[in-house]
C-alpha cells in the first residue's frame, strides 16, 4: 500500500547527467534530430529510464524549443514523477527546512541555523580538516553553461567576510545584529563552543 509520502529513490541512482548539462547538449543537436536524441539517449542513457514514453519525449522536445529553464524543468520532471518527488515551486521557496539530529553532541545543533552553519557543525563534529579540499577546489575553474554570474566577484556581505575584513566597524555590527535577529541562538554563541 502506497502512502502520501512514499517515494522511490531507486529512480535517482541511475541518473548520469544533470538537467543543466542535458539541456545544454540538446541545444547543440540539430532540431530535426532532437526527438531521436531524446528518445534514444537522453531518457534511457542520461536519466536511466527504460520505459520511454511519447509524452515524455514530446514534453522535453517542446520545452527545449521554449528555452533552457523550461527544458530543465521538463527533464527533471521525468525522474521526479517516477521517484514520486513533488515540487512546490520551480525555484527556492525561502521556507525554513526542518533538520533533526539526535545522539551525542547534537545538543549544539538546536534552534535555527543558516545552511552553512550546519556544514560547520558537521565539520567540527566529524573533526575533519576541509582546508586542503577547499583550497584544491578553489584552484579549479569549473565551466557550467548558464552560470556565468557565479564567476562574478561576490557582491553580498556575508558574516564570514565581514568578520575577517571589517575590524569591528559599525557596518559589521549592524550586519551582525540583523543576522542574529533571525536566529534564537546567536551565530557568535554557536561558534564559541
Amino acid at each position: 500500500m502506497e502512502h502520501d509520502y512514499f517515494w522511490h529513490p531507486k529512480y535517482l541512482k541511475p541518473v548520469k547527467k544533470s538537467s543543466e548539462v542535458i539541456c545544454g547538449e540538446l541545444t547543440k543537436v540539430a532540431v530535426n534530430e532532437r526527438e531521436s536524441f531524446i528518445r534514444k539517449t537522453v531518457i534511457p542513457s542520461y536519466l536511466g529510464v527504460s520505459n520511454v514514453t511519447d509524452a515524455d519525449v514530446a514534453s522535453v522536445l517542446r520545452a527545449t524549443a521554449s528555452g533552457s529553464t523550461k527544458c530543465k524543468l521538463a527533464v527533471g520532471l521525468i525522474v521526479s514523477r517516477l521517484a514520486r518527488i513533488s515540487w512546490s515551486t520551480d525555484g527556492h521557496s525561502g521556507v525554513d527546512v526542518g533538520l533533526y539530529a539526535y545522539g551525542r553532541g547534537t545538543e549544539k545543533l538546536r534552534g535555527s541555523y543558516e545552511n552553512t552553519q550546519v556544514g560547520e557543525f558537521l565539520r567540527d563534529y566529524l573533526q575533519v580538516d576541509l582546508a586542503p579540499v577547499t583550497k584544491g577546489l578553489s584552484n579549479q575553474l569549473t565551466e557550467q553553461p548558464g552560470f556565468e554570474w557565479a564567476r562574478a566577484p561576490p557582491s553580498i556581505v556575508t558574516r564570514r567576510n565581514v568578520d575577517k575584513h571589517s575590524s569591528g566597524s559599525a557596518a559589521a555590527a549592524a550586519h551582525h545584529a540583523q543576522l542574529d535577529s533571525y536566529h534564537p541562538l546567536h551565530y557568535q554563541d554557536s561558534h564559541n563552543h
